[in-house]
Formats: structure tokens, C-alpha cells, sequence
């Protein structure tokens, strides 16, 4: 699909900004995390406060990550080790089932959409290239990060 985000973007998505490994950054991390989560919640409520009366649904869904990384608190690792983290890609690659909206020569309505076994096959492939970029991040953080440093 067009529309699917790179693993390398997904991975640097899940930082949510934030270098390093350490507790501190750790910390940091669910905290930026949270924050994200919070103004999701606050700008679909305004959404849907803006569209009372209307038939559209504002709704969008949650920053990708955001959720797995506040439930590690913030640990990479322990956010791409949960059980989660398989449906938190397959949505970030777009292909997780859902209603899509079609407005065509039939009209406009809800369609339900699933993907492909062909393009499911890639993410599994994906959470590896993911974890296998966060891996790398880290390492190579290890050499710019002062000896000792748990990174």
C-alpha cells in the first residue's frame, strides 16, 4: 500500500523523541509518551464536541506507540517484547482490519477493509526491522555516550 509508514520511521516514532536507554530516559520517554496520549484524547473530545449534530465521526486513532510505550514506561525493549506490539505495526503499516469510508459511483458508505495475506506476511518482517533499528540506535549511542553509561 502507498500508504504505509517506513520501519525506520515507525522505530524513530517510538522514541518519541527521546535518546538513550537509561532510566532517566526511560522516564523522559513515557512522559513525552503520555503527553502525546493526553493531547490525542483532548483534541478527539474537542472533535467530537465540534461535530455534535453531524453524521461524520471525527474520530482518528491513537499516536503510533504511544500506548505501548507508556505501558513499558517507556523501555524499547520491553515495548517491542509486548504482546501488543505486532497490532500497534500492522496499524502503523495501515493494514489492520477496519471500515473505510468510499464515496463512489455507488455512493458514499463504510466498506469493510482487510488486507491482503500477501501484505500481512510483512509484518512480522517489520517488527524485526523495527527492533533491529532500535538495537542499532542504541549501539551506536554506546559510543557517544560517556563510559559507564548504561546505554
Amino acid at each position: 500500500m502507498s500508504d504505509w509508514r517506513s520501519t525506520e520511521d515507525l522505530a524513530a516514532a517510538l522514541t518519541f523523541g527521546v535518546s538513550g536507554c537509561d532510566a532517566a530516559a526511560n522516564e523522559a520517554r513515557a512522559a513525552q509518551a503520555a503527553e502525546v496520549l493526553a493531547a490525542h484524547s483532548a483534541a478527539v473530545d474537542r472533535a467530537y464536541l465540534d461535530a455534535a449534530g453531524s453524521t461524520v465521526d471525527p474520530w482518528w486513532p491513537e499516536p503510533f506507540g504511544a500506548r505501548i510505550v507508556v505501558e513499558a514506561r517507556g523501555d524499547l525493549d520491553a515495548a517491542t517484547s509486548s504482546p501488543e506490539f505486532e497490532a500497534e505495526v500492522q496499524k502503523g503499516m495501515n493494514l489492520h482490519a477496519r471500515d473505510v469510508l468510499v464515496n463512489d459511483e455507488d455512493g458514499c458508505r463504510y466498506e469493510a477493509f482487510t488486507a491482503a495475506a500477501e501484505e500481512l506476511e510483512q509484518v512480522v518482517p517489520a517488527c524485526t526491522r523495527i527492533r533491529d533499528a532500535l538495537r542499532t540506535a542504541r549501539h551506536v549511542s554506546a559510543y557517544i555516550t560517556p563510559k559507564g553509561a548504561p546505554c
